[in-house]
């Protein structure tokens, strides 16, 4: 029996294992409950490990093109740590 996969929203986070899965020549269904999809005004930091992934499919130029580089980051606990 062939593998089945269905992936639970269709963001960002939904649609790239989706695609991958289906470059492999596996078939992956995708569940989203909103009728269309749209943007949501919501940002994104594509740390290297993601990069890479861009760069091996050929979508990385895009993204650079269409984004702008932060040069730090700082990240706190709920403590303040």
């Amino acid at each position: 029996m062939p593998l089945r996969t269905v992936i639970v929203g269709g963001g960002l986070a939904g649609l790239s294992p989706a695609r991958e899965l289906m470059q492999r020549g596996m078939q992956a269904t995708v569940l989203e409950r909103a009728p269309k999809l749209t943007s949501v005004g919501a940002g994104v930091i594509m740390n290297p490990n993601a990069m890479t992934v861009l760069e091996r499919d050929g979508h990385a130029a895009s993204v650079r093109a269409q984004s702008c580089p932060y040069v730090a980051r700082e990240t706190h606990s709920h403590r303040s740590r």
